[in-house]
């Protein structure tokens, strides 16, 4: 019977061993679950172009894994400006995630209407970041695209955030977050 010269040199213990790793770390449902959870924390937003002031925002997400190797994320933020209108003052969005059919990669279910109406999502794990991203078409027929960077760092997330309208970065986010 043929084998593998790494095989012979190497014996068959550690070619088992090789591929247990290799099959525990393609299963998306492990990384998501070190996320999951409820986060609460502080964030700055920043507007390139303004020299300030800078808006203060409470940051509120909670991520629950489901049976289907998925997850949803609910993510809720306030903005601490008492200058800006009810419609900036708090934002609240749920995305229901389902697992695709690459490790660690998911899809929101949504319409992907265009034009605003229902914005494209896909997460990904990366490491110790989950990253969101969406997509839509603005009424005007403008891209916009907006990444959400959440680091696990022990018991910290730490988020990054940007909207990008046609390739130009208009707003960004950065904040820590702590889990309860």
């Amino acid at each position: 019977m043929f084998e593998p010269l790494f095989v012979r040199r190497y014996g068959r213990s550690l070619v088992v061993l090789f591929a247990l790793c290799w099959s525990v770390t393609g299963l998306g449902a492990a990384d998501i679950d070190r996320f999951q959870g409820q986060w609460f924390g502080m964030g700055v937003s920043e507007t390139p172009g303004q020299t300030g002031p800078y808006e203060v925002r409470e940051l509120d997400i909670l991520i629950r894994t489901q049976d289907d190797q998925g997850f949803v994320l609910t993510s809720t933020m306030v903005a601490l400006a008492p200058s800006l209108d009810q419609e900036e003052l708090l934002r609240a969005r749920t995305l229901d995630f389902h697992p695709s059919d690459n490790p660690n990669r998911w899809a929101a279910q949504t319409s992907c209407d265009s034009y605003m109406q229902d914005a494209c999502a896909w997460a990904r794990v990366d490491d110790n970041t989950l990253v969101v991203t969406t997509f839509a078409l603005m009424a005007d027929g403008r891209s916009e695209t907006q990444t959400y960077r959440r680091t696990l760092i022990g018991q910290t997330m730490v988020l990054s955030f940007s909207r990008v309208v046609d390739g130009q970065i208009v707003r960004t986010v950065t904040g820590t977050l702590t889990k309860q």
